[in-house]
């Protein structure tokens, strides 16, 4: 009798600690759903990352945020997001994971992997040729000379050979819409900031004809294949590559150049009739910007909107 009586107590001490406890938790959902895995975005730029985090049976108390898994920040209000300055960041795959917490101990984890690039390419869709494309500062810019085949603009001589390396050159009217969907022509203030970006100082930046050091050196593609020598200066720091595609002087009808010198328009206007150029030289390392007819033709580096 004895015995049945404990056996009966410690029976109802397991029951009644069984039905003190507390339910089982459900875990959280998380989900990153800015960026999306395999997303690439340029070394340098700013990428927001946008979590969808949710609890069923209770509360989202905190998401953090890792990056190859190291913490960078947490966020404890819907929103869930942060910004990541990737300057600094070395090329190529990085993993993002987020981690939200409940308010009952529970956790899970998410995790994508993206890439941090500093060349690229696209394809123009209006006659399917690819470009190569480079990241400077925070300018994508066109690492090849353009070679679209519109009205007011020609080849070298008019010899096809020349443009498939050295691109077409465009009168200023063809040029301000010769660019592919995405991409314009860059203003004087953009090429200022490539110019600033490569180390031009602010107080030569303003000024015309050569100005700054060596920023035209570290544009020009390196070598004497395209370039004539020497080339001074060239570096291709920048890997803007920029080739020495000439000119041509609509007034006179003749073209001039080639292979010493790059003429590229802005699309910044100087009255009516004139517009402002950025010129490099195969004697010269720094960088020219002149004011020329519109009627000249030049070549085109489109920079991405």
């Amino acid at each position: 009798m004895r015995l049945r009586m404990v056996l009966f107590l410690i029976a109802t001490i397991i029951n009644s600690s069984c039905d003190s406890e507390s339910p089982s938790n459900d875990l959280p959902d998380c989900l990153i759903i800015n960026p999306i895995e395999g997303d690439e975005f340029g070394l340098g730029s700013s990428v927001e990352i946008t979590v969808d985090a949710e609890d069923d049976d209770g509360s989202i108390i905190e998401v953090r945020y890792y990056i190859d898994n190291i913490g960078v920040g947490s966020s404890s209000s819907f929103p869930y997001s942060y910004i990541w300055n990737t300057e600094g960041e070395e090329v190529g795959v990085h993993v993002i994971k987020a981690k939200a917490f409940d308010d009952k101990g529970g956790s899970v984890e998410y995790e994508i992997n993206i890439s941090l690039i500093t060349t690229n390419s696209f394809v123009d869709s209006r006659d399917n040729k690819t470009y190569l494309s480079v990241l400077i500062g925070e300018q994508w810019w066109m690492a090849e000379n353009l070679n679209y085949n519109s009205n007011e603009s020609s080849v070298y001589e008019n010899n096809s050979n020349y443009g498939d390396v050295y691109g077409r050159l465009y009168s200023w009217n063809a040029a301000i819409n010769a660019c592919p969907d995405g991409w314009h022509l860059p203003s004087d203030n953009e090429w200022k900031e490539l110019e600033i970006y490569l180390g031009m100082s602010t107080q030569e930046v303003d000024n015309y004809y050569n100005r700054g050091t060596n920023e035209g050196g570290k544009l020009k593609g390196i070598g004497t294949s395209y370039w004539e020598s020497p080339n001074l200066g060239a570096t291709n720091q920048s890997n803007f590559n920029a080739l020495p595609g000439g000119g041509m002087d609509e007034y006179n009808n003749f073209f001039y150049n080639l292979g010493s010198h790059a003429y590229f328009w802005s699309s910044s206007e100087n009255g009516y009739f004139y517009a402002l150029i950025r010129g490099l030289g195969a004697e010269y390392q720094t960088v020219l910007r002149d004011i020329k007819s519109k009627d000249n033709a030049y070549s085109v580096r489109c920079i991405k909107d």
